[in-house]
């Protein structure tokens, strides 16, 4: 069974992480406020970290356009797409599947 915790302690995040061929157990310095659900709701500028709740891991939040940000987890790279501060596509890079997922007017 796959499934990963990511508790906050109050100073660092016990990581214990079980995947598709990967698994971790370490901790990670903190707090970080950006995660895959927050890109849903709000447009980043590029210059935040972002936390995998999968992995247990941080990447920075680049911005390579106008709108698109990419972060690389683990040698996958997701890029998500906003328009008028709105998100509108995400494509996702996994090990299992690479796929889209894109707002429904």
């Amino acid at each position: 069974a796959f499934d990963s915790k990511v508790n906050w302690t109050g100073t660092q995040y016990q990581v214990d992480a079980k995947s598709y061929k990967y698994a971790s157990r370490t901790s990670l310095k903190g707090p970080l406020s950006w995660c895959s659900t927050k890109l849903f709701f709000h447009e980043p500028s590029g210059q935040e970290l972002f936390l995998s709740e999968v992995y247990g891991v941080s990447s920075p939040i680049k911005k390579i356009s106008p709108g698109v940000y990419e972060i690389e987890v683990e040698g996958n790279t997701n890029q998500y797409h906003y328009k008028a501060g709105k998100l509108e596509k995400i494509v996702v890079e996994s090990p299992i599947k690479n796929y889209q997922v894109r707002r429904v007017r």
